[in-house]
């Protein structure tokens, strides 16, 4: 079976970190976390928002394909009562797929723009 390493990007406007700490819990069940970054808590990247929100990049390793992946990332959101309540409480965007030599294969031209998601892609560390 093959895998595929997956780039994403966490948010939560939650009053703590745990909501993410809550997603790296699903994301377990449909692959391994091999690497993160820290956890940052900031200003929203989106103007006009004034929520401050919890952000983290992680690599996920899944035998699921790039199009599967992503339903089970809406259904992990959904789970975690996003569109339910106001604000955010996750928000898991799947950014890039890499390739054997660590090369994007497929990134998401939107998501990795700002200076903070760059950032935190690039402060990804094993944890193996």
């Amino acid at each position: 079976m093959s895998s595929h390493d997956y780039l994403l990007l966490l948010g939560s406007d939650a009053a703590d970190a745990g909501q993410l700490e809550i997603a790296r819990r699903h994301l377990q069940a449909s692959g391994r976390i091999t690497a993160a970054s820290a956890v940052v808590h900031g200003p929203s990247v989106v103007d006009g928002d004034e929520r401050c929100y919890f952000n983290q990049a992680l690599r996920v390793s899944s035998a699921l394909p790039r199009a599967g992946f992503a339903v089970t990332l809406k259904a992990i959101e959904s789970a975690m009562g996003r569109g339910t309540v106001a604000g955010c409480l996750i928000d898991i965007d799947l950014a890039a797929e890499y390739g054997h030599d660590d090369a994007f294969v497929w990134q998401a031209a939107d998501k990795l723009v700002h200076p903070l998601f760059v950032r935190l892609s690039a402060q990804l560390r094993p944890l193996d």
